[in-house]
């Protein structure tokens, strides 16, 4: 149950903070503000390994991917609003 509430927490900070000022799973980074970009978060990058060349960023998503979120808010006098964001993250390469 904790898992899907710091995702639902995770996606409305997603919808309602511009970007780049986001921090992810804020719990988990244990003080690290730079632990995930939203890049990473929808990749759902975990970790990264060294060959001894390159660092490659693993992530349960290696291919281009699209995700989009909404929420919805009502008011008691039947009002109203909401708010989407789509994002979308190319394939990529290992970095160097």
């Amino acid at each position: 149950m904790a898992l899907v509430t710091f995702e639902l927490i995770d996606g409305l900070i997603a919808l309602l903070l511009p970007s780049g000022k986001a921090t992810f799973n804020a719990a988990a980074a244990q003080g690290d503000k730079t632990d995930r970009s939203i890049m990473a978060y929808i990749r759902g990058s975990y970790g990264s390994e060294r060959d001894g060349v390159r660092t490659r960023v693993q992530s349960k998503r290696e291919g281009a991917t699209v995700s989009a979120l909404r929420a919805r808010y009502r008011a008691e006098d039947g009002a109203d609003s909401g708010v989407r964001r789509g994002q979308g993250a190319p394939a990529r390469a290992a970095v160097r």
